[in-house]
């Protein structure tokens, strides 16, 4: 019975261990995203090493600087993204999100659609966005979109074609350089 014990007390001490080590810190940060003082939620925000349900709680945050943050936060899920695109009417998180190496197409897809021309331009300018909504950006009425569209690889050459009548000079050179891009890929 004496080494069955001795195996017994020792896993129980380095379960305790292991506990205190890696439990209590993940506990600490469920504690601490219901603080009340907005600079502590905020650091929080900034933290890549959040568990999923931390980035879901700081995301509907009352604050719009901490829900900004976990816009900007480079391991922010991109479920929390499209939540956040489409829950808040701040253009500033709508940008961050726009602007997110793990931000959905799908997202991108809605933010094409944005009142807002800083959004617009954020998602013109993102390496993911779809033809579709480039085609639509294409029609913008806002110039910087559209050279920003002209540039894009994933505009299509429909769309890029369309450009070349712009009434802007800098949207038709943009569009002539793409489209002599893309004849040069295509043969």
């Amino acid at each position: 019975i004496g080494p069955s014990m001795a195996v017994a007390l020792l896993t129980t001490m380095y379960g305790a261990m292991i506990g205190n080590i890696f439990g209590a810190p993940i506990a600490n940060i469920l504690n601490i995203r219901n603080d009340e003082e907005e600079m502590v939620r905020l650091y929080l925000a900034r933290n890549t090493e959040l568990p999923k349900k931390a980035f879901e709680k700081l995301a509907r945050d009352s604050s719009s600087l901490v829900r900004t943050a976990i816009a900007q936060n480079i391991k922010t899920p991109s479920e929390v993204l499209h939540k956040l695109a489409i829950a808040f009417d701040l253009s500033e998180i709508r940008e961050a999100v726009a602007k997110h190496p793990k931000v959905f197409v799908k997202t991108l897809d809605k933010l094409s659609k944005d009142r807002c021309v800083a959004v617009r331009k954020a998602v013109a300018s993102h390496p993911k966005t779809s033809a579709k909504s480039l085609s639509r950006l294409a029609k913008d009425t806002d110039r910087g979109v559209r050279i920003l569209v002209a540039k894009h690889p994933n505009t299509s050459l429909k769309a890029v074609t369309s450009l070349l009548q712009d009434e802007f000079w800098e949207v038709r050179v943009n569009a002539m350089i793409s489209a002599e891009a893309k004849k040069l890929s295509n043969s």
